[in-house]
Parts: C-alpha cells; sequence; structure tokens
C-alpha cells in the first residue's frame, strides 16, 4: 500500500496565497514527535498502489456495493521519529515551507478494515499493509471533536477497473472518460485537493450493476456525512440497456441509476456533477429535440418520435409515419415563403438560419436513441427503406429497453463546432468531421482541427464566415443557457453544445444545434479542459451556501497555515 508522492514540491496547491493566521491561541505541541505519536493522515486513494481504501465495517468492503473513504482524514501513529512541523491541533503541513511539506514521514494507520474494490482484504496486523511513507504535508495532530471539513463529496463510481488503453486520450481527453478513475481524480485530485488542500472528505461507492445501485440507502449514507457542505458526483453511464451486455464497461440500467440520484437528493445531497436529475434525463433522453425544433431561435432540425411498437409491428409503416412526421413540422417551421425569405435576409449576428431543406425528392436524416453514449446508437437514412432497416436494427438491439427513436431530418454540413462552455462562457471550440458512412448508417473516420487548420481545410480560408460563425455560436448559447435555467434554476458549471455548420456564401455560414452535451464530455485532446472544467464543478460543490470557491480556498489555507 506504499504512497507515491507525484506532488510538486511548492505544496501544489494552486492560488496559495498567503494570509494572516488565525487569531485562535495555538496548542502548545512538543517540537520534536517520537514514534508511537497519535496523528492523522490525509489519505488520498490515487496514491495507493493497490487501490485499497478504509471502510467503516468489514462487509461494506467484501459486499457489493464496495462502500468507503476514498479520500479523508484517518487515524494513524508515527512509525518513526518526526520534527514536527504542527502548531497546533489539526494543523498539517499545509503552507509550510515546500522542503518541510515535501519530506516524509512512516505512519502506521490503526484503522483495522481496508479492502479494494474487488473485496480483497489487507492485513491489519501486517507492517507491510499498514506501515506506509507519507508526506508530512498530509499528517497532522489530531484536531478537536468539534473540526469538520469544507467538504464532504459523494462519489458513485464504477466498481471495475478500466485498463490504461481503455479509453483514448486521443479520442476523450487528457482526463479520459467520465467513467474512468482518471476523470474521478480530475475532480478530487486535480481540482479540490490542489485548491483547498487536505479539507474534504470523498466517500465512494463502488457499482458494477444497476442492482448495486438498488442496495445503496442514500439517506443513512447522508447522515454519516461530516463536512460543512455536501455534494455528490456520479461517473457513471445510465443506458437504457439491460446489464450484462458486451461492451458495457461504466453502463448501469438508467432508473436504478436515477433512484440512486435522486435519493440523495432528496436527502439534502445535492448532485453537482454531472447536473440535477431533472435536468440530466431531460439531457440524455433528447426530449429537447423534438420539445424545441418548432422554436426557430434554437436552431433544433425537425424531428420527431417514433414509439417502438409501431415499429415491432411494421417497420415500413413506422418509417412512412415518421417521414409524414417530419413533413409536417417542415412545413409548420416554414408556413409561407415570406418567412424563409425574412430568416435568410437576416442571416447575420441576430437571424435564423434556413431550414435545412431536401437536397433532392429522397429525403435523408439520422434515427437516435436517448440514454446512449460514444455515438454508438446514431444510424443515417436515406429514403424510407433505409429508415425502416435503420429503425428495426436500433430497437431489436440486445438488451434494448428503449421504446422511443428519434427520427431527425439531415442537416448539409461542412463541419461540426463543439463549444466548451464554462460559467456561461465559450472557452474553447473543437471543430471536427466524419469523412463518410459505413454501409450500416454509421460516421466513420472522425477528424479533429483547431481553428486554423479548420478554417483552411473546411471554410475555404473564409475568415468573415468563421466570424460569423463565432457570434451565431455565442448568440445561441446564451440562448441555450437561459433554457437550461428553465430546467434547473442553477446555472450549469460547465456544458459542451455542439454545432452543424454549413459555409453557404463568402462571410455566411449556416448554423444548427445537433447536441446538448452534459458534463463529462470528451474534452478532444483540449489540454487546458480538466482544469477550467473540474474547477468550475468544484466551485459549484460550495454553492449550496452561496460561498464561492475561490473564497473557500482561502478559508482553508488560512486553517492550515502553520507560519506567517
Amino acid at each position: 500500500m506504499q504512497r507515491g508522492d507525484d506532488f510538486p514540491l511548492n505544496g501544489g496547491y494552486r492560488e496559495a496565497s498567503p494570509s494572516s493566521t488565525s487569531s485562535a491561541p495555538a496548542a502548545v505541541v512538543p517540537s520534536h514527535l517520537r514514534a508511537g505519536s497519535v496523528v492523522e493522515v490525509f489519505y488520498r486513494f490515487t496514491d495507493d498502489e493497490g487501490g485499497y481504501f478504509p471502510v467503516a465495517v468489514l462487509a461494506l468492503g467484501t459486499t457489493r456495493p464496495r462502500i468507503g473513504r476514498t479520500d479523508g482524514w484517518m487515524p494513524a501513529v508515527l512509525a518513526e521519529d518526526w520534527p514536527a512541523v504542527a502548531n497546533g491541533a489539526g494543523s498539517s503541513a499545509f503552507g509550510a515551507t515546500a522542503e518541510a511539506a515535501a519530506a516524509r514521514v512512516r505512519v502506521r494507520y490503526t484503522h483495522p478494515y481496508w479492502c479494494n474494490r474487488r473485496g480483497h482484504q489487507l492485513d491489519e496486523k501486517d507492517d507491510k499493509d499498514m506501515v506506509v511513507s507519507v508526506a508530512c504535508r498530509d499528517v497532522r495532530v489530531p484536531p478537536p471533536p468539534t473540526w469538520r471539513e469544507s467538504l464532504s463529496l459523494v462519489v458513485v463510481r464504477w466498481g471495475d477497473y478500466h485498463g490504461p488503453d481503455a479509453f483514448k486520450e486521443a479520442e476523450w481527453g487528457p482526463a479520459s472518460a467520465t467513467v474512468t478513475d482518471k476523470h474521478v481524480s480530475a475532480l478530487c485530485d486535480g481540482a479540490l485537493y490542489t485548491r483547498i488542500g487536505p479539507d474534504y472528505e470523498v466517500l465512494s461507492i463502488f457499482v458494477e450493476c444497476a442492482a448495486d445501485l438498488a442496495r445503496v440507502q442514500p439517506a443513512a449514507l447522508a447522515a454519516s456525512l461530516r463536512g460543512r457542505h455536501v455534494a455528490a458526483a456520479y461517473f457513471l453511464w445510465p443506458t437504457a440497456f439491460q446489464d450484462g451486455q458486451h461492451d458495457q464497461g461504466g453502463m448501469v440500467g438508467r432508473e436504478a441509476f436515477f433512484a440512486c440520484m435522486q435519493g440523495f437528493e432528496t436527502a439534502g445531497v445535492p448532485t453537482r456533477f454531472p447536473h440535477p436529475s431533472q435536468l440530466y434525463r431531460t439531457l440524455l433522453s433528447k426530449d429537447w429535440q423534438p420539445a424545441l425544433c418548432l422554436a426557430p431561435q434554437f436552431c433544433v432540425p425537425p424531428t420527431t418520435i417514433v414509439n417502438r411498437a409501431h415499429v415491432a409491428r411494421d417497420p415500413r409503416s413506422a418509417a412512412r409515419g415518421a417521414l409524414d412526421a417530419l413533413a409536417a413540422v417542415r412545413a409548420t417551421r416554414d408556413a409561407t415563403k415570406e418567412k424563409k425569405k425574412k430568416r435568410e435576409a437576416a442571416g447575420g449576428d441576430g437571424g435564423e438560419s434556413p431550414l435545412p431543406g431536401l437536397e433532392s425528392a429522397i429525403p435523408r436524416g439520422v434515427v437516435k436513441l436517448g440514454f446512449a453514449w460514444e455515438a454508438a446508437h446514431v444510424v443515417m437514412w436515406r429514403g424510407e427503406t433505409q429508415l425502416a432497416t435503420a429503425l428495426e436494427r436500433l430497437s431489436t438491439q440486445a438488451g434494448c429497453e428503449e421504446v422511443v427513436l428519434l427520427v431527425q431530418d439531415f442537416v448539409p454540413n461542412s463541419l461540426e463546432a463543439r463549444a466548451y462552455v464554462v460559467n456561461g462562457q465559450i472557452v474553447h471550440t473543437v471543430f471536427t468531421t466524419f469523412g463518410e458512412t459505413d454501409a450500416d448508417g454509421y460516421q466513420v473516420d472522425f477528424a479533429r482541427k483547431e481553428r486554423e487548420a479548420a478554417l483552411g481545410a473546411w471554410l475555404d480560408g473564409d475568415e468573415a464566415a468563421m466570424a460569423h460563425l463565432e457570434r451565431r455560436m455565442r448568440k445561441l448559447t446564451r440562448r441555450w443557457l437561459a433554457w437550461l435555467r428553465c430546467r434547473s434554476s442553477e446555472a450549469v458549471p460547465a456544458i459542451r453544445i455542439d454545432f452543424l455548420v454549413k459555409r453557404r456564401a463568402p462571410g455566411k455560414v449556416d448554423v444548427h444545434t445537433l447536441e446538448l452535451t452534459e458534463a463529462g464530455f470528451s474534452m478532444l485532446g483540449w489540454r487546458d479542459g480538466p482544469t477550467k472544467v473540474f474547477d468550475a464543478l468544484a466551485e459549484a460543490c460550495f454553492e449550496d451556501e452561496a460561498a464561492k470557491f475561490k473564497d473557500a480556498a482561502a478559508a482553508a489555507i488560512k486553517r492550515h497555515r502553520t507560519w506567517t
């Protein structure tokens, strides 16, 4: 269980500006702590090479779901003498000199129960399991019983192990996929520990199937949280498929997932990642697409919903019904030629993009399933026959429990613009496209470019068209953020909005909304993405008392400083 020390020697805490120490009198402590002295150690799951974590009782580590404190202060004794840097009960080496904070000391954990996500146990009597070397910054004299962490975070995460090649960084970015340990670490280690130091706890719930989620008791676990702020984060993929299907790492049934999430919310633990339950369900179901496709200001392509019963009885009839519905939606959106001309004439900053028209007499479009991940259930079609085939193929997949399918008009496009929105502002944009569609209707040959490369390759070097696109994206983003406040009164810390883009004339582009992608989105190689996104998500964890994250960080620094 040897812990590594990959932390910067400057203490590793960003924005750790000096501040005055507490006015409370410091407790008198020895200038030198002897081996056997009682201390506390801030344990972090990512530092444990064996992946072990403390559990309150052994059964919580040997039966599923496995539940334990993966980050937090744990009791220990010094295994060797230590020149103390602490000057008060509850203080650690946080804020001390870089040399003192980075120094290491051997300790022996005294908590008896340690398990990993597979249910394997450590031997509390074996020194090789219990004695570890830790950074002095993570050791302190035990605080008074009234001491509480700034934050208690419930993390519901995947219980199986993902190998290093399970998700490619080129596709998902430096924080990898939502369901990986690396993504959890981006929040806990990258945002919390590096900003507020050892002033939080993480209660992790490791699940491997929907049945594990059903066994969780949210109210009882909520009552055990000690922090002044509480929050929950869910690093799973809820789907409309039964458990046990292949290639389902990190995927669980949606009903059990939302029952667990809503159980914690009912107990007063707000969801801070990805989104509150009512908003998250809306985004994943894609219900917003048919609901808003008649509102031209949101530029959503005409969309209809087909019930699976219709497909099961007669796929061809279901396809004809979908085509009739799309034609009716299209006609309503484009009621008169005069209105269409006005939209086209107003194609500048404030106008709406013209509706996608049929390029030929043969209709084209896509069929989608909600609660789908990695574009796995989006099929292109052309004509009634292909639409019927796509509807039947998607609805008859093994284990599929979805009863609705979304059918949407095809939008001619040159590229997709994926706008990363953090705290209400577009902070980064990635431009992508698919090279072609395979024989089964799936898009392949994904390509990604940054602004200048995309400008030359996909917009013919038309800088005015790129500027027009950026103005349109900003305007549409403001509209979508306002709509999101209808679905959730709390502002969304981070979201990705994907747009379809077509250059239609020099200096002009048509823009349509493709997806509202929930927090946990792929960052597509955006190197600064994890820092910007997870800092915003961490700040949201403190919003239940309207305290800004930077204030919480400053307060933590003040509590833990050991010198002036």
